[in-house]
């Protein structure tokens, strides 16, 4: 970490905050993504189907999460339950 931060004061002199950490780490990944090298590598063919079959298990996940999180908050503030307390007191 002090390697890091010396590095950080030579280049930028002045008070170094959270925002010049970010903005040089995100200068660095996009240097990196942006550099034109050839990658020389190999995508399996099975990564297209297990990519899209992670994507929809992620979506029905969120549906059904939020289903059930809808279900809770109507029942909370629905009138019916209210009425059946009110009628047992």
């Amino acid at each position: 970490m002090r390697l890091f931060s010396g590095i950080l004061t030579l280049l930028f002199p002045e008070e170094i905050t959270m925002n010049t950490i970010l903005h040089l780490v995100c200068g660095m990944i996009l240097f990196s993504l942006l550099a034109p090298e050839p990658a020389y590598a190999y995508i399996d063919p099975g990564l297209g189907s297990m990519l899209l079959q992670g994507l929809a298990a992620g979506a029905i996940s969120c549906l059904v999460f939020w289903r059930g999180l809808r279900r809770k908050i109507t029942a909370f503030f629905s009138k019916d339950d209210r009425e059946k307390n009110d009628t047992d007191a």
